[in-house]
């Protein structure tokens, strides 16, 4: 796999799909090839949050020049979000017109049911048609923190493989990372792509917005969507294994996050990386009340405890609340303290413990409320 940092979006896709083998080596000819950006909403190309057109341009030109019959730019924007504004507001669609290539609303595809080998979640999905179908799926992720999923990857963006309606339902309850190893299983992508020429740090969408954009003028291409997506992690300050998505994608064999056994071609990691403000930071700092203490969490605890105390509007709390997660936080005797996970069930009698690994969304709103109003 490959990271290549410069300020040129198109010569450092270029450069990195170069340095991996071309895609001369990877398309073959007379492939239908479906390339999947991240569009989550209706937003501009150099807002942080949707993925660059130079990148899709160059690997539609690319694809072209492997000798591809057919190629699709496919996307489903998120809920509550129009697929086709969203193509046209990222300049996606003057890039199809240009190259005259289709492009896809997958809320529009066919859906079909798939088994899901090795599920954790559902033991079928339905899954749309065209992913299913096509030789080669090229997925390209944006360098974000994600305040439901940890972050935002090539894992992550496959997400829109199924309906809106199956969307919604798997972000309300507490099955989103489990539902993203499921959906991978059942067609994990051949091209992986991160796009950090522009990312996004702190709350960083989940369906609540995006207001911290970062200039990293990087992409990272790979085969390996665990690889991808656990390098991406990295330049972000995660430890992957911390990313319960990406964790349990691994223990699936869908690829691997160890970096003693990730070859990178291009920069080094240690030269490009920077930490990302973490969603529950950034709302804690709005929040004077509410401390989030995550030391050494998983994503599958600070996510629900994120998005619990998120939709708590009410600032009217007598005493401060805090929620340790992680096996190395330290809940201290005499506080309002929320523990959460089995990791921290050695410090249960300092607070309200929630059990679990990871825990159950509804279980922690229960006992976030419960201990708001005592």
């Amino acid at each position: 796999m490959s990271v290549v940092k410069g300020v040129n979006a198109k010569e450092s896709i270029d450069k990195a799909v170069a340095y991996i083998g071309g895609l001369k080596n990877l398309v073959k000819k007379g492939d239908w090839v479906i390339i999947k950006p991240d569009l989550v909403a209706e937003y501009l190309p150099y807002s942080g949050v949707t993925t660059k057109p130079e990148i899709v341009e160059v690997l539609t030109r690319l694809s072209q020049e492997a000798g591809a019959r057919r190629i699709t730019v496919a996307e489903s924007a998120g809920v509550g979000s129009n697929t086709r504004v969203a193509f046209k507001n990222a300049g996606i669609d003057k890039v199809a017109q240009n190259l005259g290539v289709e492009l896809l609303d997958l809320e529009d595809d066919q859906h079909i049911p798939v088994k899901v080998p090795n599920y954790i979640a559902n033991e079928q999905l339905s899954i749309s048609k065209s992913l299913l179908e096509c030789n080669f799926l090229i997925s390209i992720g944006v360098l974000k923190t994600h305040m439901d999923a940890g972050m935002t990857g090539s894992i992550k963006n496959i997400f829109a493989a199924i309906t809106n309606k199956a969307k919604r339902r798997r972000h309300d309850i507490d099955i989103l990372e489990e539902k993203l190893v499921d959906i991978v299983s059942t067609r994990k992508p051949d091209l992986n792509i991160e796009d950090g020429i522009i990312g996004q740090e702190g709350i960083a969408s989940g369906g609540v917005g995006w207001k911290k954009p970062v200039n990293m003028n990087l992409v990272v291409v790979g085969r390996d969507p665990v690889a991808v997506d656990a390098t991406s992690a990295r330049i972000m300050g995660y430890d992957p294994c911390r990313i319960s998505h990406l964790a349990w994608a691994a223990e699936r064999r869908l690829g691997t996050y160890k970096d003693n056994e990730i070859e990178i071609i291009g920069e080094r990691l240690e030269d490009v990386s920077r930490r990302f403000v973490r969603p529950y930071e950034e709302m804690t700092v709005d929040r004077t009340k509410l401390r989030i203490v995550a030391e050494n969490a998983c994503s599958g605890c600070w996510t629900k405890a994120m998005r619990v105390a998120w939709r708590d509007t009410d600032e009217r709390m007598i005493e401060n609340i805090n929620i340790y997660i992680g096996p190395d936080a330290f809940p201290p005797v005499g506080q309002k303290n929320l523990i959460l996970g089995d990791c921290l069930k050695g410090y249960s009698d300092r607070g309200t413990f929630v059990p679990g690994c990871p825990v159950k969304r509804g279980k922690v709103q229960d006992a976030y409320w419960k201990l708001k109003l005592s």
